[in-house]
Formats: structure tokens, C-alpha cells, sequence
């Protein structure tokens, strides 16, 4: 984007007036939306990749729209040793020269990074519906969009002028056989683009709630992960401010000095980096409360005072679907338990893959000692109720014992989305 340069008016601006700078409250508005995206995105590279372990192409996404991030702001970084922060009267021609240099870049890696942004949501999005569904070509169609989309928007920033370098060299500008867009149709391009990322913000932003209202879990866990998987609406109203800060770009009087249209895309690209990076966190939000609670109540998981024992593990694997099954974001995999006797220890999904471990290690032992027995058959979990008379679970046999494995080779998992039955004994 080619900065207006205002024409020299008598009299010339005091050395006071060209002395001033508001460099430092841009950097420290841009810097803090950086870090704060630096922070949230290695927490969720984390979470993804040792508690849930279920990175993804999404995770990968987002990570490259972290590095674009960081990018652009190295670029505001130089930009104010040259414009940005400066009142316009004040930046000599040669300083408007560096600063189209990195203004050049700058354009072109915040606007790729916007769209990956919205890249690694609508693969994010494609992790929660089965394959071959209507939400997957849908999903799949968006992606192509944004790729055609984004290749077009870098086309028209690369080629803005011809030669390329006439884009900050106005001494080519100049030139006869120089050809370049002129500011409204740039602003007019700049506008379309702007209002196309407002309505796929928008689309992504709608689209979890349906997933959401079909997952068989309680109201309270539907609305926090509505909150959650909709965050994208401030995203959208971020890239709505920037449109109209870059409708009246050309009309400013001292476009350098606030640079407004800048902060207001740098908002975008870190609002959205953090509203598709929250979600992947949910794993982490459970465990800190789950171990609040437990802290409050004086007793843990597992522990002889506490009142309900149950069984403490580490998170699951991820199906071959590439959910996390510790979560509730995805296939809300619900499994019913069928205890052997009237106080039968309760378990989360996280802790069905240590049930089948313990299951595989100690499937030669008798049923009576085993500490967990699963039935599998027909490539679907399989349940038989324990018997009316004393709750015994001795007649569960394992129908097919060379399947039993980790939860992340399960088809069973993979291929159904209703509610499975799941029956366990636990020795005395």
C-alpha cells in the first residue's frame, strides 16, 4: 500500500512538532496482541502434542500464522524508524522509500496470515464431523475459497505496480512506462477483500453452532462451547473496523501518526489467531478445574479418603479420526458404564485407553483377576449387562481377544457417532 504524502504547506512544521512520536503506543499495542498470540499457541502446540497428543494439520496452520504474525511485526518494527508513529509533514523522501519497502512485505504477510487463520479453523471445524458428510465437503469447499482467495489477494498486492519496485520508489512512479494502480481502484480492491474476509469470518464463526446443539451433553458444557468455538465473531468485528479504516485511508490527514489501518489488521490476525486456539485449550481448562475442585474438597482422585474413588490417568490418545477424545469438541463419543455392583467407580473418556492397556496386559490372566475386561465384536464395542441375580460380571468374555488394543486403533470409534454402551468388572 502506497502511503498518501501530504504536499509541503508554509509554513513548514516546528522541529517540536516533527520531534513527536507515537511509535511507542503502537508498538506496545501490536507487541502485546503478538506475545499474548505466542503464548496461546505454544500452549496449544502443547496440549495438542502431550496431553491429548492429537496434533493436527490445523495445529500446523495456525503455527504458520504464528510465524506470519511475528513477521509483521518485525515489519512495525522497522516501519517506525522510518513513518509509522511520525507525523507526515515530517518524513523526508528517503524515509518514505525504507518504509514502502517494509510496508510491501508487511501487506502481503498480514493478509496471508489472516486467511490461515481461517484456514486452520475450517480444519479445525473438519475434525468434529465425520468423513463424508455434508459439513465436510462444505468445510473442504471453504478451504479451496480461501486458497483461491488468498493467492488472488497476494496477486494484486505483488503486481500493484509494474515494475514491482515502482510500489516504494516513486522516482519510478514517474516514469512513463510505469504502470500502477491508482488509490481508489487499490482502495475499491482493498474493500472487496476486506468485505469477503468479514463474511467467511463470519460463516466460520456460525457454522459450530449446529455441531454443537447435536453433541448428548448437558446445556452448561452446549453453551461454554458455543462461547468458545464462536469467538471468531470478534475476529469479525476486528476486520469490520479495519474495512472502514481503510475506506477513509486516503481521506486522513496523517495517516503515519495513529497508522490505523495497520493496528486494526494486526488486531484481526491475532483476534483470530486466539479465537481458533482457544478451543484446542478446553483439555487443559478441564484438568486445572477438575484439580481445583479436588484441592477444595481435601481429597483426590484414587485416594482411600476420598468418597468417590475414582481412577486417575493421564489423557487418551486421539482417534484415527483426528479428534481429541478427551474433549467434548468432536465426536461426543458417551460411554455408558455398566458396573458390576451398586457403587461402580465412574470414568471419562481420557481414561478409556488405560482400560484397554490394562485390558491387553492381563488378557491371559482369569476374568476374576483381571482389573478390567472389554468386549469387542464386529468391529463395534460390544456391552452384555451383568446378571439380574448378585450384579456378577464372570460370564463377560472378551469375544474377540486379538482386537483388544489402544482406543486409537478402535474402528468402532472411528465409524459411529452414537452413543456407545461400554461394560468393565473391577476385582475386589
Amino acid at each position: 500500500m502506497r502511503y498518501p504524502r501530504q504536499a509541503q504547506a508554509a509554513p513548514l512544521p516546528s522541529a517540536e512538532y516533527c520531534a513527536a512520536s507515537n511509535k511507542n503506543e503502537i508498538l506496545a499495542i501490536t507487541g502485546s496482541m503478538t506475545a499474548i498470540a505466542i503464548v496461546v499457541v505454544v500452549i496449544r502446540l502443547l496440549v495438542r502434542a502431550f496431553m491429548t497428543r492429537s496434533l493436527g494439520p490445523d495445529d500446523h496452520a495456525i503455527s504458520l500464522a504464528l510465524l506470519l504474525t511475528i513477521a509483521t511485526m518485525v515489519c512495525f518494527v522497522y516501519e517506525t524508524n522510518y513513518a509509522i508513529g511520525k507525523h507526515s509533514l515530517c518524513i523526508t523522501p528517503k524515509e518514505y522509500e525504507m518504509f514502502g519497502k517494509w510496508q510491501y512485505f508487511h501487506s502481503m504477510w498480514s493478509m496471508i496470515g489472516v486467511v490461515i487463520v481461517k484456514i486452520s479453523i475450517a480444519l479445525f471445524l473438519a475434525r468434529l464431523v465425520p468423513p463424508g458428510k455434508k459439513w465436510q465437503r462444505l468445510l473442504w469447499g471453504i478451504i479451496v475459497f480461501l486458497v483461491c482467495f488468498c493467492l488472488s489477494c497476494l496477486g494484486t498486492l505483488i503486481f500493484q505496480c509494474i515494475p514491482i519496485s515502482a510500489a516504494w520508489d516513486s522516482s519510478l512512479r514517474a516514469e512513463k512506462s510505469t504502470t500502477c494502480f491508482s488509490n481508489s481502484t487499490f482502495t475499491d480492491i482493498g474493500l472487496i477483500n476486506s468485505t469477503i474476509n468479514c463474511v467467511t469470518d463470519f460463516i466460520l464463526a456460525v457454522l459450530p453452532l449446529p455441531l454443537v446443539t447435536k453433541l448428548q451433553v448437558n446445556m452448561r458444557t452446549k453453551l461454554s462451547l458455543g462461547v468458545i468455538l464462536s469467538l471468531g465473531y470478534f475476529a469479525c468485528a476486528a476486520g469490520i473496523v479495519k474495512t472502514v479504516k481503510q475506506h477513509s485511508f486516503f481521506q486522513e490527514k496523517d495517516p503515519t501518526w495513529h497508522n490505523s489501518f495497520n493496528v486494526w489488521h494486526m488486531t484481526e490476525l491475532c483476534v483470530g489467531i486466539l479465537a481458533s486456539s482457544l478451543p484446542a485449550l478446553r483439555p487443559l481448562f478441564d484438568k486445572i478445574l477438575k484439580g481445583s475442585k479436588h484441592a477444595l474438597s481435601g481429597s483426590w482422585p484414587g485416594s482411600k479418603y476420598s468418597k468417590n474413588p475414582t481412577i486417575n490417568v493421564s489423557s487418551g490418545p486421539r482417534c484415527r479420526a483426528g479428534d481429541d477424545v478427551e474433549s467434548l469438541m468432536g465426536r461426543e463419543f458417551q460411554f455408558e458404564m455398566l458396573g458390576c455392583s451398586s457403587r461402580t467407580p465412574q470414568m471419562d473418556v481420557s481414561e478409556v485407553s488405560t482400560v484397554f492397556r490394562e485390558t491387553a496386559r492381563d488378557r491371559k490372566r482369569s476374568l476374576k483377576e483381571a482389573p478390567y475386561t472389554v468386549a469387542i465384536s464386529g468391529g463395534e464395542l460390544s456391552t452384555r449387562r451383568p446378571s439380574d441375580a448378585g450384579g456378577s460380571c464372570e460370564g463377560l468374555e472378551p469375544a474377540r481377544r486379538g482386537s483388544v488394543g489402544p482406543i486409537n486403533r478402535l474402528d468402532a470409534v472411528y465409524k459411529t457417532t452414537e452413543i456407545t454402551s461400554l461394560t468393565y468388572s473391577r476385582s475386589n
